[in-house]
C-alpha cells in the first residue's frame, strides 16, 4: 500500500464551499475515473448546514454501502459536521480538506481528534 499517488492532492486549498465533498470528487474522477456527478444545487456557502447535509448523506447513499472494515478508496463521514468527509489513503489515514487548516492533509483518522466523531465509513458500490 502506498500513499504516493496521493501527493498531488495533498497542500490544496480549502474552497468554498465544501472543499472536503469536492476533494473527495476530484481523487475518484482522477485516480478511480469514477464521476461523482454530484449536483452543485443546495450546497452552495450560504445553504443551510442541515441541507448540505441532506445533500451529501443522499449522495454518500445513493452510490456507496457502509462498511465495518475500511480499506483505501473507501469515504470517511466525519460526524460533527456531517458533510464533512475525506477518503481513506492507507490504514488508519485519511485524506481530507478541512476548512480549519486551510489545505488537504493526511492525518489519523483514529486519532483523538477524530476517532469519536467518525459517523461511518462508505464503499463505492462499484468497489469490491
Amino acid at each position: 500500500m502506498s500513499i504516493e499517488k496521493y501527493r498531488p492532492y495533498i497542500g490544496l486549498d480549502y474552497v468554498q464551499p465544501n472543499g472536503c465533498f469536492r476533494l473527495v470528487e476530484k481523487v475518484f474522477l482522477e485516480l478511480y475515473g469514477i464521476d461523482l456527478n454530484t449536483p452543485d444545487e443546495g450546497l452552495e456557502e450560504e445553504s443551510e448546514s442541515r441541507d448540505k447535509t441532506r445533500i451529501v448523506l443522499s449522495s454518500i447513499g445513493r452510490l456507496s454501502r457502509e462498511v465495518k472494515e475500511p480499506k483505501e478508496g473507501d469515504v470517511v463521514l466525519i460526524k460533527s459536521r456531517p458533510w464533512h468527509i475525506g477518503i481513506v489513503v492507507g490504514e488508519g489515514l485519511m485524506l481530507h480538506n478541512y476548512s480549519k487548516n486551510g489545505t488537504s492533509c493526511i492525518e489519523e483518522y483514529n486519532s483523538l481528534r477524530w476517532k469519536k466523531r467518525i459517523e461511518g465509513f462508505y464503499r463505492y458500490k462499484g468497489f469490491k
